[in-house]
């Protein structure tokens, strides 16, 4: 599968549960849970009705890396020497947002992620 098919997916995906949430949630006008709520483990609570829930949570991680220890050249075993660029770089390593809940039924439970991973 191409990458652009998968972000359309992912985006279309997105937009389907975020559709279905926002009608629950003007359906449920009565409830007493607290929006925007934090729980370890489960995200925050974006909707909560008698019809279904939705949580959201993100999980991402950052990467420092540092050549400026590094000597300014190489040479390779065939005696070619080369400059080395050294940098010091913070990378937005990975990305992953989980959209977990239920519908319909507690008993239904559903758990759909998004996820992307830059190059190293």
């Amino acid at each position: 599968m191409k990458t652009c098919g998968r972000f359309q997916l992912a985006a279309a995906l997105v937009t389907a549960i975020f559709t279905v949430t926002s009608a629950l949630a003007q359906g449920g006008a009565d409830s007493t849970a607290t929006y925007g709520s934090y729980e370890p483990n489960l995200g925050f609570r974006v909707a909560s009705t008698e019809n279904g829930d939705l949580r959201v949570r993100v999980f991402a991680y950052v990467r420092y890396l540092n050549q400026m220890g590094l000597d300014r050249s190489y040479t390779d075993s065939f005696g070619n020497t080369s400059t080395l660029d050294r940098r010091q770089d913070i990378l937005f390593q990975k990305t992953v947002v989980y959209f977990n809940g239920w519908l319909m039924d507690p008993n239904f439970r559903y758990l759909t992620y998004v996820w992307t991973s830059n190059t190293s």
